[in-house]
């Protein structure tokens, strides 16, 4: 792919694809700043090349056309959280970039050469969702150069991630490169044992990823709603526990073509008095709620990641919501971390709220944790990425 480290940035204005689409507590607070964390290296990397401008583009929920007033659609909030983390101001610019663009255009010179902005919530465009070019032209006639450093969005076609790039000289984010080398390698070039760990609450828009996987892995480690639809898929009982009945037939398909596939020997559950128990698998009964993987289950995934030497995961183990049901997917990540001759790659919406609430977040020279949700997914499946192609 291109190359942004040689490039003469001097003088020049940058418009950034960037994915500050984080979830918020009720207080107004910031849930989840992982994905903005991400993104300053690269903010840094821009200023200290001396560009003029850094102009920020991102979307923030599924708004309608109604709510471009609603504060709980708008980025101002964001831009001051950034703002308060790199110690320098983030000037927020809520104009229409559609109807108002010159205007718009005027107040970014008129800010000092190597500063930082922020445009308002990019989904309060039709133009963003239909790819339109006659938008994405005028979001490019704002900047000199674009880069889309929103791995995590673009397996999306929209106006700021694809159409933008044929008015402009585009490249890829330091993020995005690193993304890409690291999911590249392993999907690729996995050292063995390779140990593929799959949870979360649905399989189905994880089959392409799973058929992979199974496929090239040595092990498969299963957790979550997940494991659930596979025990039922045996005939086991799983009481009241969230599983997928229209799953069952591919999940039985699956437990025939692939013998690696390795489900819990006991789980944890929420008995009918509220009361959480420890239990084999075959021994649910039917006013039982499997939250979360069992003891000797956790004893033996960890033994098979402690063994193994390229891994990847994706989604948790049980509900991380309640402490009890989180510590499956705490003892999965501490395996992972305490194996220093592992390469491995976390990734998935439910895996870096894993990750936040067991303070596990960590990265090191083997464990990648990816930004990527569906984007993953995708990429990790060979399908094509709509942002990442227009690069090209």
């Amino acid at each position: 792919m291109k190359d942004l480290l040689s490039l003469d940035l001097q003088g020049k204005k940058v418009l950034m694809r960037v994915d500050f689409n984080v979830a918020f507590n009720t207080d107004g607070s910031l849930l989840d700043d992982f994905r903005i964390i991400k993104v300053i290296p690269t903010i840094d990397f821009l200023l200290g090349k001396g560009v003029s401008q850094i102009i920020l583009i991102s979307h923030l929920g599924r708004p309608k056309l109604e709510d471009k007033n609603n504060p709980d659609f708008s980025l101002k909030r964001i831009s001051e959280y950034l703002g308060e983390k790199m110690k320098r101001k983030v000037n927020f610019f809520s104009d229409d970039c559609e109807k108002e663009t010159d205007i718009l255009k005027e107040k970014i010179s008129a800010i000092p050469s190597n500063s930082l902005c922020m445009l308002e919530n990019i989904r309060f465009y039709l133009g963003e969702e239909e790819n339109d070019q006659e938008f994405a032209q005028k979001l490019a006639s704002l900047a000199d150069i674009y880069i889309n450093e929103a791995f995590s969005v673009s397996h999306r076609e929209a106006a700021s991630l694809c159409a933008i790039t044929k008015f402009l000289p585009s490249y890829p984010g330091l993020l995005m490169l690193k993304e890409k080398e690291n999911l590249d390698k392993i999907m690729l070039r996995q050292d063995h044992p390779f140990i593929f760990v799959l949870g979360g609450a649905k399989i189905k828009d994880k089959l392409p990823l799973l058929e992979k996987f199974a496929n090239s892995a040595d092990v498969v480690l299963l957790g979550g709603g997940v494991a659930n639809t596979f025990l039922k898929a045996k005939d086991l009982e799983i009481g009241k526990s969230y599983y997928e009945p229209e799953m069952i037939s591919v999940a039985k398909d699956y437990l025939q073509r692939f013998k690696n596939i390795v489900l819990p020997v006991d789980v944890k559950v929420k008995n009918i008095e509220g009361l959480t128990e420890n239990k084999k698998s075959e021994f649910i009964l039917e006013t039982d709620n499997i939250l979360d993987i069992g003891e000797a289950t956790i004893l033996d995934y960890n033994k098979i990641i402690l063994s193994s030497l390229s891994l990847l995961f994706n989604g948790p183990m049980g509900k991380i919501e309640e402490l009890y049901f989180r510590l499956g997917t705490e003892a999965v990540f501490k395996s992972i971390y305490e194996n220093k001759k592992i390469y491995a790659i976390l990734g998935g919406g439910e895996t870096v709220s894993s990750l936040n609430l067991s303070g596990e977040l960590l990265e090191s020279e083997n464990v990648f944790v990816s930004t990527g949700g569906g984007a993953m997914l995708s990429y990790l499946s060979g399908e094509k990425l709509p942002g990442l192609e227009a690069l090209n």
